[in-house]
């Protein structure tokens, strides 16, 4: 990797719409500025909350990747999402997904299989949908 690359793959970055298509402002940033990784908000329309959510999620996704692999790198893409299980404001992807209590109600069973079993379900969940950063839950 060039000293440009490297110091690209340090940035997680931020981006308005639900397209990754070549000449928008996220696809420069993927293949000129080498970008590792991109956040996924509704507030900025990257999706939208409905029950065909994770298809759509899954799609901006992959077409991510592709500009990522597409450009010649040989880095995956970082694709975060902000996820803590309990539905607005801090689950950002609400619809399609299974609905999880959140992690104080979790720890209250002090029961480790509910623990194991809600991060199985969010994991795989996103796993599908090719977010492979969980932003959440926070610890305070």
């Amino acid at each position: 990797m060039t000293v440009e690359e490297r110091v690209g793959q340090l940035f997680l970055v931020t981006f308005v719409g639900n397209e990754a298509r070549p000449g928008s402002d996220i696809a420069v940033l993927i293949r000129q500025d080498h970008v590792g990784g991109v956040v996924l908000l509704a507030a900025n329309s990257n999706l939208y909350n409905g029950i065909d959510t994770p298809r759509q999620v899954a799609e901006l996704a992959n077409g991510l990747q592709a500009l990522t692999m597409g450009g010649g790198s040989q880095v995956p893409l970082f694709v975060a999402v902000d996820h803590e299980g309990d539905g607005y404001p801090y689950t950002r992807i609400t619809g399609g997904t299974t609905p999880l209590p959140n992690a104080m109600a979790i720890g209250a069973t002090w029961d480790l299989d509910n623990a194991r079993d809600v991060g199985q379900i969010t994991g795989l969940e996103l796993a599908a949908m090719g977010a492979n950063l969980l932003l959440g839950p926070s610890i305070d």
